[in-house]
């Protein structure tokens, strides 16, 4: 837990050094999507570590935690392509009983 707690400490002390660096040079985008990014991979790993509850205080529960992860990422671009395969192979024509 103390982990978790740290590692955010660290994080969000290295989003204000990025934030000041990026303000400086002008790129907001840059820092928003940056900022983005790095909240939905720690909201995602998060939720893995909630879902498998590995051991982190071993290394092998970091590796465990490391599978578990890519695993779920596997699985979650495996279902955006069934979504998709299945949108693309509906009839997306007009109906014709909709029509007056």
């Amino acid at each position: 837990m103390i982990g978790w707690i740290s590692a955010s400490v660290i994080l969000i002390v290295l989003l204000i050094v990025f934030s000041i660096k990026f303000k400086e040079l002008g790129h907001k985008v840059k820092f928003w999507v940056f900022l983005i990014i790095i909240l939905v991979l720690l909201g995602t790993v998060g939720y893995v570590y909630l879902a498998s509850k590995p051991d982190l205080t071993t290394y092998s529960g970091f590796l465990s935690l490391g599978k578990s992860y890519f695993a779920w990422v596997g699985s979650l671009f495996g279902n955006m392509g069934s979504i998709t395969g299945y949108a693309v192979q509906q009839d997306w024509g007009l109906n014709s009983t909709g029509l007056g």
